[in-house]
């Protein structure tokens, strides 16, 4: 005869025991309606998402439900944003679902990072019988997860330097429809999460793998921002806001093109390109991320449909 130790038995009974309690909710689950309002807010570098449960849809009353409500709003959460997040652009030829699918991220690693979205109180609609919450995911913390590189590269050096000014940071214009570099057609500048910088001569001037990678992670590698706030009536002419990145004196740059499957790098003249490569500082700022990129304001907000970006 087995005879089975009491504390296999405790173990096994606990188990029963949960799995009574999760059967039900995972059943339950199939008839919850949630809705979810993403929006992509570039220049804040987050992915702000207001999620609402349909309380009869779980057929919970108030007040005895409102805590199973929002438990149920934290343990769907990541189910509902996923399919969101899997079309960020990352590059100017891939987004996030490809990062994925080709095994450079981890989705246990985008549940940790959802798992640590900031989130509001949730907020009860008595009109519409739902229970609401704002989260709020930082595009940063994203990005942070595919940089790999331990050591920045080394930027390029131009066989005949020029003499060069040193600024505080760069500005790169880019904020009205341009020629697609290698291609017919037109378009503006899409913002992503590590964008390129390219000469005119398609040499390549700036990249991930070209930032300390301790910056990169903590505050990425370029800021998106609008046009109004590096062209202002102050002295320096740069938003407060801004300031702190690029400084006082930035190199202004107006970029010729743009380049990629998805237009998302900026192509700058081999001049400007000498300028920011001859000075040795100047080469720091790149290697600090202090850029800032200005793209149409209609895209430094975008709402995010059917699991996809897209313009107001």
């Amino acid at each position: 005869m087995h005879i089975v130790s009491p504390r296999r038995f405790v173990t096994v009974a606990t188990l029963l025991c949960s799995l009574c309690f999760i059967v039900p909710i995972f059943a339950q689950s199939e008839n919850l309606k949630f809705t979810i309002s993403p929006v992509l807010q570039w220049d804040r570098m987050e992915l702000a998402a207001t999620v609402k449960l349909d309380l009869s849809s779980a057929g919970l009353e108030l007040p005895t439900g409102r805590a199973h409500g929002e438990e149920l709003l934290d343990i769907e959460f990541p189910r509902i944003l996923s399919p969101y997040l899997f079309s960020i652009p990352i590059d100017s030829s891939t987004i996030l679902e490809t990062m994925i699918q080709q095994g450079q991220l981890s989705p246990l690693d985008l549940d940790l990072l959802l798992g640590k979205a900031a989130k509001s109180p949730a907020v009860l609609d008595l009109v519409n019988n739902s229970l609401n919450r704002n989260r709020t995911i930082s595009l940063t913390g994203l990005s942070a997860l595919l940089i790999r590189h331990q050591k920045a590269a080394s930027l390029p050096r131009p066989l005949t330097p020029q003499i060069s000014k040193n600024y505080t940071g760069i500005v790169i214009f880019a904020q009205d429809a341009l020629p697609i570099y290698g291609r017919q057609g037109t378009s503006r500048l899409i913002p992503c999460l590590f964008p390129k910088i390219w000469d005119s001569e398609g040499t390549l001037v700036y990249e991930r793998n070209m930032v300390i990678p301790e910056i990169a992670k903590t505050r990425g590698i370029v800021r998106y921002s609008t046009a109004d706030k590096v062209i202002q009536s102050t002295p320096s002419g740069i938003d407060p806001a801004l300031q702190d990145l690029i400084g006082e004196r930035p190199l202004r740059i107006l970029a010729d093109k743009v380049f990629g499957t998805m237009p998302t790098d900026p192509v700058i003249s081999k001049d400007d390109a000498l300028v920011l490569l001859s000075s040795d500082n100047n080469r720091r700022l790149l290697a600090e991320g202090r850029v800032v990129i200005i793209i149409d304001s209609s895209l430094i907000t975008q709402n995010m449909r059917s699991g996809a970006p897209s313009a107001p």
